[in-house]
């Protein structure tokens, strides 16, 4: 497994005929006293198995005793917290990437105008991968990833960096 430098996205490829039957499992392991999740990786065809263990574990272990701590290499750029407002003045935007601009990096080219209507807050609707073309991120799989075509953990952390800088 490599880690794609263009999109942060971990992949895989194996070589199967066409005629091959195979699958892919995403094995996840939560422990409850620790909190931490372990993922394995497995791919299975006909006349063989492949297994892989979280590419970010160190030395590829895997060991109940270790975490991985993922380093987060986004600058952000503004840091002034928003003061909470009372409820009766809370002027929500509810906003669904994929019906709103289709791209989160899109989002951000948008922002005057949530700032035009008074927006106070959004709340982002699901976006987490989802199967087929069409979905609204509800699905029960996937929940830590953002879906593939609206972008990148990199867009999200800018169109919050920017929903921030404008006091959403």
């Amino acid at each position: 497994m490599e880690l794609n430098e263009d999109d942060g996205h971990w992949r895989v490829t194996v070589d199967t005929p066409d005629d091959e039957i195979y699958s892919f499992h995403l094995n996840l392991c939560f422990h409850f006293s620790s909190g931490i999740y372990h993922y394995q990786f497995k791919v299975v065809t006909e006349s063989w198995f492949e297994q892989e263990l979280e590419p970010a574990l160190p030395e590829n272990k895997y060991d109940e005793d270790k975490t991985v701590k993922v380093v987060d290499e986004y600058e952000w750029k503004y840091d002034n917290h928003v003061p909470l407002v009372l409820n009766e003045n809370l002027i929500i935007y509810e906003l669904h990437i994929g019906d709103f601009e289709d791209k989160i990096a899109n989002v951000t080219a948008k922002v005057d105008y949530l700032v035009k209507l008074d927006v106070i807050a959004v709340e982002i609707m699901p976006i987490n991968e989802f199967l087929g073309h069409i979905g609204w991120g509800y699905t029960p799989r996937y929940h830590f990833a953002i879906q593939s075509t609206y972008g990148t953990t990199a867009d999200m952390k800018e169109i919050l960096d920017t929903f921030n800088w404008n006091r959403i």
